[in-house]
């Protein structure tokens, strides 16, 4: 998950759903389509209602929703020591250097 800044500088957050069932994401953009809405607008609905559901919001709070497995790289995210992202900066700060003369 990102945060971004939109127009109004308030901060906001993109989100990805992965691996969503080809029909799930059909009936979803049906839905939105019923109800003159973008799919963006529909899940922001369907997501603001489901967390005000006293049930599900209980469930998700007390961490009892369980997640499927991930099988990205998400893990690794944030793992590295700052000795570590040090000499990886330094092993790779050439990368960002230009050559000259192969731009002539």
């Amino acid at each position: 998950m990102g945060a971004v800044m939109c127009k109004r500088s308030i901060p906001v957050s993109t989100l990805i759903i992965r691996d969503l069932d080809d029909q799930l994401a059909a009936r979803l953009k049906r839905e939105a389509k019923k109800r003159d809405l973008s799919v963006n607008r529909f899940l922001h609905q369907i997501v603001e209602h489901a967390l005000q559901t006293p049930k599900l919001a209980n469930l998700v709070s007390a961490g009892e929703v369980q997640l499927p497995k991930r099988n990205d790289l998400g893990r690794l995210a944030g793992s590295w020591s700052q000795a570590e992202y040090e000499e990886f900066k330094e092993n790779t700060r050439h990368f960002s250097e230009i050559e000259p003369e192969m731009w002539r």
